[in-house]
């Protein structure tokens, strides 16, 4: 005889923004199937695979998501009157399907998550997604697995390291980013919109030749202003910038574009992004 389908708690949520946006209460009928003792942290995994670590409270016959859950919102990019279902697995994990406006699950925060992202997994967007361009070219240099960004049927091809003030593919996009930069001596790299905005990636590379160190919090300047964002580093010590989701939104990057990471630091410490951005039709 076949085993039955564990039939899990669930229960589901509408998105208020002045209500739920920094803390979310677990209704009270929900609350009994969740054992005592139990953490005070939890779980939450979307229908994209990602995860993320919340603070989980309860007392007094109540429960809520309390530091994290913030992050969660904003990662997913919720909005009003979406609704979210969450299934309870124990002992401490949340399985969330997110309903949009149109009645219809969609996949969201398709994103990697610094604080659970095992050590032993490929991050693609580094030799795929980023191109990097130094502008001053180390001895101890190698080329190893560094690809230019790809296009559509485009092939690999792996980046020249040219001599001087500059280094470009071979082939590609015709990109003069001394033509953007406040100061062509200043080292960059350029990238583009991907799935995954939530954080600008910066290429290991870079930092490794150019022994650079990024600022706990720096500022993103692009053509609109600034916008403060924050430092996290990977379990395998890659470093990547958070808030990169607002410039590339209100910019309102297409997936054709290329911006250009002006890097401005003080000796080796990088303090802000100059954001360059090169329309198509430029």
């Amino acid at each position: 005889m076949a085993d039955k389908k564990v039939q899990r708690p669930e229960f589901f949520k509408v998105y208020i923004p002045h209500i739920n946006s920094k803390i979310l209460h677990l209704p009270l009928g929900f609350v009994r199937y969740i054992p005592q003792p139990h953490s005070d942290t939890a779980i939450i995994r979307n229908q994209s695979g990602n995860s993320w670590r919340v603070g989980f409270t309860r007392r007094d016959g109540f429960a809520c998501f309390e530091s994290g859950w913030a992050d969660f919102v904003r990662d997913n990019e919720l909005k009003p009157s979406e609704f979210m279902v969450f299934v309870y697995k124990a002992p401490c994990t949340f399985l969330v399907s997110i309903y949009g406006v149109s009645t219809c699950r969609e996949k969201r925060g398709q994103v990697a998550i610094c604080e659970i992202l095992r050590d032993d997994e490929e991050d693609e967007s580094e030799t795929s997604d980023e191109e990097f361009v130094p502008q001053q070219t180390p001895r101890s240099i190698k080329l190893g697995k560094c690809k230019m960004g790809l296009e559509k049927g485009k092939s690999r091809r792996p980046l020249q390291v040219g001599q001087g003030s500059s280094a470009r593919p071979e082939a590609g996009p015709a990109v003069e980013p001394e033509l953007y930069l406040d100061n062509p001596s200043n080292l960059f790299f350029v990238t583009g919109l991907k799935n995954r905005n939530f954080e600008l990636l910066v290429p290991s590379r870079l930092m490794k030749d150019f022994n650079l160190k990024f600022s706990e919090n720096l500022t993103f300047i692009d053509p609109i202003g600034t916008i403060p964002a924050r430092r996290a580093r990977w379990r395998d010590n890659r470093v990547c910038l958070k808030e990169w989701t607002r410039v590339c939104r209100r910019n309102n990057l297409k997936a054709e574009d290329k911006v250009i990471c002006e890097l401005k630091k003080t000796g080796h410490e990088v303090e802000s992004i100059k954001v360059h951005i090169i329309r198509k039709e430029e």
